[in-house]
């Protein structure tokens, strides 16, 4: 089994819970490689956050541009792919003055105005589950 180079970076859960912004230097960071059977047992298991490095993710790195995302989404099903997104001006969303909104829009109007090297405001999306929360 191959093995491929993981950083996972680790923040204190109470660093969020006092500040608005992370600050990477608070942060631990560790790189190792990892086979299939790790990387799904550190990262599924314990949904942190990660960097692959190297890593051969075949043809999504050239066949997922913008207009074969909107595509296949609208394809599904054949209605709209609806997601939760927080939209700002601000590209640093903060959860007390609550600089953004809240919205639902289509999968492909998200994907068009994070493509948009002119769009101005900041698009985060919050989930493509079906899960509201």
């Amino acid at each position: 089994m191959s093995q491929i180079p993981l950083k996972v970076l680790t923040c204190p859960a109470t660093q969020h819970q006092k500040t608005s912004s992370t600050s990477s230097s608070l942060c631990v960071e560790e790189e190792f490689p990892v086979d299939a059977d790790s990387f799904l047992r550190i990262v599924g298991d314990h949904r942190v956050p990660v960097i692959l490095r190297g890593v051969d993710l075949g043809l999504a790195q050239t066949k997922w541009t913008s207009e074969y995302l909107i595509s296949a989404t609208e394809e599904v099903g054949g209605t709209p792919k609806k997601v939760k997104v927080h939209r700002s001006f601000n590209s640093r969303l903060d959860f007390r003055r609550k600089n953004f909104s809240y919205e639902t829009v289509s999968f492909s109007e998200l994907v068009k105005r994070c493509s948009d090297p002119g769009e101005k405001e900041f698009w985060y999306l919050r989930s493509l589950g079906e899960d509201p929360r």
